[in-house]
């Protein structure tokens, strides 16, 4: 019970500066890249932005809409063109995200695939990557949220950025606090 009240207390202490100070982690997902014709691509990036908001629930994260991405992109005066190439990680750089979400269709054969790759935009680091495929493109609906589910546990290990906190230059991770308080 000590110890229950003494980690309210700096965790309460903690959390009351950085509210103001923490923006939550921006993800941008960007549209698939491929040749179908129709809204086919707009439709299976859309099915990508909810396997993300999926993934991340719960967590102090924005995922960044296809119109919030447009709005800040012609504010920075920045080429919509490049949000449609293969600059991912400069993109999401540009427009404030911390992590990007990218990837694309295309048909080999008989086969539709859909690759999807999730970076960390200050390193670029390539955190996950996989694909999903069916017979039809529609038939991608049906696994491309999963695997983006699947993609943001292993790249994040549980789902999504973990909260933290930041007492003077130290951030201390908030998950691992309570994880601590309750082992004990």
């Amino acid at each position: 019970m000590g110890i229950l009240a003494v980690l309210m207390v700096v965790l309460g202490g903690l959390m009351a500066p950085v509210a103001s100070a923490a923006q939550p982690a921006r993800i941008a997902v960007l549209e698939l890249q491929g040749k179908q014709e129709g809204n086919a691509l707009s439709l299976l990036s859309d099915e990508v932005r909810a396997g993300v908001l999926a993934a991340t629930q719960g967590r102090d994260v924005i995922v960044m809409s296809r119109e919030n991405m447009a709005v800040l992109a012609k504010d920075m005066g920045l080429d919509l063109s490049c949000i449609e190439g293969a600059c991912e990680v400069e993109t999401g750089r540009n427009i404030g995200a911390a992590y990007v979400v990218s990837g694309s269709v295309s048909q080999l054969g008989e086969t539709w695939l859909c690759t999807i790759k999730i970076h960390q935009t200050d390193t670029g680091a390539l955190l996950a990557t996989g694909r999903t495929q069916a017979q039809e493109v529609v038939g991608l609906l049906e696994g491309i949220s999963p695997l983006v589910v699947s993609l943001m546990t292993k790249a994040f290990g549980g789902g999504g950025p973990k909260a933290q906190v930041q007492l003077g230059g130290d951030s201390v991770d908030f998950d691992a606090v309570v994880a601590q308080a309750r082992a004990e």
